[in-house]
């Protein structure tokens, strides 16, 4: 737990990119978390930042489509590993923020992220209708347009 913790809260790159590409060193982080208390998972917030916002930096490129798809996975494999009741306010809200920045691209139109949006519509089933409730419920507190359409094709 200490390694963790610590690898946490001083990532290097390479850790950051083996979460973002890795799916199993992902799950097992994920699992690890899930396993101790909310403090250990608060302090994953801060390294969920820095993975999105590398994300973003793949995204620069003309046609880097599957880096929203690489964004989309992370968040579902978070909203999905733990329960509504262990994720801390300070996740939900980041990974509700992060999730209507990356809904914009997520479709099969023209400019948007076909890869991200076939990974959203295979996946969408495995959120918790409590999860789905309060994502539409901080969607419109805080006016997260794109989040609340995301969510809103859960139920459509």
């Amino acid at each position: 737990m200490e390694k963790l913790s610590s690898e946490l809260e001083d990532p290097k790159e390479n850790t950051i990119k083996k979460f973002i590409d890795d799916e199993d060193y992902r799950q097992g982080m994920l699992k690890v978390l899930g396993s101790f208390s909310s403090n250990l998972i608060s302090g994953f917030v801060s390294f969920l930042n820095r993975c999105i916002d590398e994300t973003w930096v793949r995204a620069e490129p003309k046609n880097a489509w599957k880096a929203y798809d690489q964004n989309l996975t992370i968040l579902l494999d978070i909203l999905t590993t733990f329960r509504l009741s262990q994720i801390p306010p300070a996740l939900l809200e980041t990974c509700a923020y992060a999730l209507h920045r990356v809904a914009y691209y997520v479709g099969d139109d023209h400019g948007e992220s076909w890869q991200a949006n076939a990974t959203f519509e295979k996946r969408k089933a495995e959120l918790s209708r409590e999860l789905v409730d309060e994502l539409k419920n901080i969607a419109a507190q805080h006016s997260y347009v794109n989040l609340g359409r995301l969510i809103g094709r859960i139920t459509a």
